[in-house]
């Protein structure tokens, strides 16, 4: 009986999706697919493309200065620290003037 419990509860496992959605890291910014995504394979050729680092899940927290929502709903997270890190001053700009966005300082 037990091992049928087990059994049933892994085939559920297996038949569920990955809601966490996926990101891509380009230098210090990261594209937030999110969980709403409908199309990650073609996200991540054009992340591989872009050479970027593609992975599934949110883009990460460390370092993080600011998020831009895009024009077209596109998520941003931008960076410090290493080589063209972001500070919020050109954070903001790059949101507000290349991406038509709004800017949220962290």
């Amino acid at each position: 009986m037990r091992s049928l419990f087990l059994a049933m509860i892994f085939v559920a496992a297996c038949g569920k999706t990955d809601t966490s959605g996926a990101h891509c890291v380009l230098g210090n910014a990261c594209e937030d697919y999110g969980p709403a995504a409908t199309d990650l394979p073609a996200h991540e050729k054009e992340c591989k493309a872009l050479t970027g680092t593609y992975a599934v899940g949110r883009c990460p927290m460390g370092n993080l200065v600011g998020e831009c929502v895009t024009d077209k709903n596109l998520h941003r997270s931008y960076y410090s620290g290493g080589a063209n890190a972001f500070t919020k001053e050109n954070g903001a700009a790059s949101c507000e003037h290349e991406f038509h966005g709004v800017w949220t300082s962290h």
